[in-house]
Parts: C-alpha cells; sequence; structure tokens
C-alpha cells in the first residue's frame, strides 16, 4: 500500500523550498508566486534586485533601474535610499569610467 502526502499546504511549502535559491535569483519569478514569499526570501531577493537595477543603471536605463529598487525597498524595508538619485549617480559613474584619461 502507497500512502500519498496529499497536503497541499505541506506540498507548495516543499515546492517553494526546493526552489529557495531560484527563486532569491529570480525575483520576478517570486514575484508571481505569491505563496513562497516569506520575509527572508524576500529579503533575499531583495539583494538580487538591487544588483539588477545597479546594472541597469549602469547601462543607462535609469527608468527600468528605479523600478527595480523600488521593488527592493518594498520587500526589506531596511533598504533606505533615493532609487532615481542612486540610478542616475550610477549613470554618471558610467559615463565618468567611459571617458578616456587625458593626460
Amino acid at each position: 500500500m502507497i500512502l500519498w502526502d496529499l497536503d497541499f499546504d505541506n506540498l507548495l511549502l516543499s515546492g517553494c523550498n526546493l526552489l529557495n535559491n531560484y527563486l532569491v535569483i529570480h525575483p520576478e519569478v517570486l514575484e508571481e508566486l505569491q505563496s513562497c514569499q516569506t520575509p527572508s526570501r524576500l529579503v533575499l531577493g531583495a539583494t538580487t534586485l538591487v544588483i539588477q537595477g545597479e546594472k541597469l543603471a549602469r547601462n543607462n536605463d535609469i527608468n527600468g533601474a528605479v523600478e527595480k529598487f523600488n521593488k527592493a525597498q518594498q520587500w526589506d524595508n531596511n533598504l533606505k535610499f533615493d532609487s532615481q538619485a542612486r540610478a542616475k549617480e550610477l549613470v554618471n559613474q558610467g559615463k565618468v569610467e567611459l571617458q578616456p584619461n587625458s593626460r
């Protein structure tokens, strides 16, 4: 006789736990799977969002960067910075790095 664990909540929790690392580095998937959103997973996902936002800003996508930064701040209330200012700062850093040295 085979016994199956058909407790949906337990199965869902197990699935979310198995996908933990994937969800953290793919916050767009975590955002869709609300049942997998735990406070600790959201905080880890926020870190990924900040990294993605920084990359977007360095590629001159200020709006995309601000969107990522804002979502990160929603997920982790310990993140305190001005999203728009941070994105512009990173864009400007990229411009400085691209300019040839004037020696």
